[in-house]
């Protein structure tokens, strides 16, 4: 393995190109991420700028991934396929077919040939393993080119070297390098050569989007006829040998807590009924099919513990967000003013997929499947929870069916490493509907007060001030930034609070 440094003194684009001597041309590269370029916000009466005026929650994906942005990883194979690892979750938004088509831009390679498979969770990216904000293309689309641009340079190189001319006088298109004598090698025949570690590359520019072919085109998606035929393998759809069907008996108000289960078992006597297991989330039922598994948890007969918030309703949670709002500070002098209140509920962040996992843990490792945003996190979290070391810990990432942030949160994968542990077997963990709705996460409930002055057609000023019901921040970003400071204080063992913002 050899590294090799782009000589042409680029700030924003430098790399650095590892390359294994096998049959397939194997790359991994590193980028700076681009120089931020907000856009200015103009208004009547010039302000201060806000904090999205300099930088949004994007940016600070952005720049959080940039110690490591990005370490990708492409493979040219010796049958012609190109294999991207790619570090974030495809949730239906269209990311590996937006990421083929950059891969294919850049190494004039036929879509059809390029796979983009969803890297398992890999600590040493860091924060660039996290998929939120819709910023993975933002993130993604300056390092992709570049590797595919540096593939492409080296299988050049490979052809040119083989023939002994230029690599100037060389072109490609449809996965082939081409002479000007007529002369042709398709990728795949190049591979070998290319991934070896003597040859030299004067360096890998991107295409401008004027040479863009496929880039900026009407294209289908890859994994398009797959879902329609129902050919697309989700989470629940993985055959892990000995994975059995299982369903989690949960409380009737959230955070509440098992006291007792007074037909044990009788339950565990029911057709097809394999474990019955108390874990902190409820009670968990693994059976033979998820029929049984759902007819024995509606048969236990559980003592619940209350939850922290069972005494709340929703008027008395308005009252406290009103309560907590920060006052309007712009008084409405002597101009015209609109002042406006307003209360948005809970809405829960429910995909069409339900929240699962699959889940096999030994004594000594554990391995998990699962549609993960923040796998990373997912991972250390599990391996702390089950106390195994991190590295015998595996975190597959599975592409799901939707999410609406819901993915950034990982307590599927977390609730079957529990219950796979507490079975000694492998489980198949579904949540119900119900359980995602009762139990899922969801956008929290805010009030919102606004003032907004104006005068002659044109406005003056715009106050916003917004409580809302503390969010769960344990994941991706929000892990370094938010986690110690939720638990400085000991509120976790009471309702949740309001936040105030503005």
């Amino acid at each position: 393995m050899s590294g090799q440094h782009d000589a042409t003194g680029r700030s924003r684009r430098t790399f650095l190109t590892y390359l294994v001597a096998a049959p397939t041309l194997a790359l991994v590269t590193r980028a700076g991420a681009d120089a931020l370029a907000p856009q200015a916000a103009h208004a009547v009466v010039p302000s201060l700028p806000a904090i999205a005026d300099v930088i949004d929650l994007g940016d600070l994906f952005i720049l959080a991934g940039a110690p490591t942005s990005a370490l990708l990883a492409l493979a040219v194979e010796a049958d012609g396929t190109v294999r991207f690892r790619l570090p974030r979750e495809e949730v239906g938004q269209g990311l590996t077919t937006a990421v083929a088509m950059l891969v294919a831009e850049e190494l004039d390679a036929p879509l059809a040939d390029v796979r983009v498979e969803l890297d398992d969770a890999r600590p040493e990216l860091l924060f660039n393993q996290l998929t939120g904000s819709s910023n993975s293309i933002r993130s993604l689309y300056g390092p992709v080119r570049q590797c595919a641009a540096t593939a492409r340079a080296r299988l050049v190189a490979a052809a040119a070297r083989r023939w002994s001319l230029a690599p100037a006088s060389l072109t490609t298109a449809d996965g082939t390098v081409r002479a000007p004598d007529g002369r042709t090698a398709r990728y795949g025949e190049l591979a070998a050569a290319a991934a070896a570690p003597g040859l030299v590359v004067l360096g890998a520019t991107p295409k401008t989007a004027a040479e863009h072919a496929l880039v900026g085109r009407p294209t289908s998606r890859i994994d398009a006829r797959a879902m329609v035929t129902g050919a697309q393998r989700y989470t629940l759809d993985l055959d892990v040998p000995g994975a059995k069907p299982c369903v989690v008996r949960r409380p009737p108000t959230f955070g509440g807590t098992v006291r007792s289960v007074a037909n044990l078992a009788d339950v565990r006597a029911m057709p097809g009924v394999l474990h019955v297991v108390t874990v902190p989330t409820g009670v968990a039922v693994v059976a033979e099919t998820f029929g049984q598994a759902i007819t024995a948890k509606a048969a236990l007969r559980v003592t619940w513990g209350p939850g922290p918030a069972d005494q709340l309703s929703d008027a008395q949670i308005r009252t406290r967000l009103r309560a907590a709002t920060p006052p309007l500070l712009v008084p409405p002098l002597l101009t015209p003013y609109v002042d406006a209140e307003f209360d948005f509920a809970f809405v829960s962040h429910a995909p069409m997929e339900t929240n699962c996992a699959v889940a096999d843990v030994t004594d000594d490792r554990a391995e998990i499947w699962s549609g993960l945003k923040s796998p990373i996190v997912a991972r250390q979290t599990i391996a702390a929870d089950l106390g195994l070391p991190l590295d015998k810990v595996t975190v597959h990432v599975v592409q799901a069916g939707g999410s609406f942030g819901r993915r950034l949160f990982f307590d599927a994968a977390l609730e079957a490493a529990r219950i796979s542990r507490a079975c000694r077997r492998p489980v198949r963990l579904m949540w119900t509907r119900v359980d995602d709705t009762r139990h899922g996460r969801m956008r929290p409930a805010t009030h919102h007060r606004i003032r907004a002055t104006h005068l002659l057609g044109e406005v003056l000023s715009f106050e916003h001030r917004v409580a809302a019901a503390e969010t769960d921040f344990r994941h991706g970003l929000g892990e370094i930034i938010t986690a110690t400071a939720a638990h400085l204080r000991s509120a976790s063992a009471t309702p949740p609070s309001p936040r105030r913002c503005s």
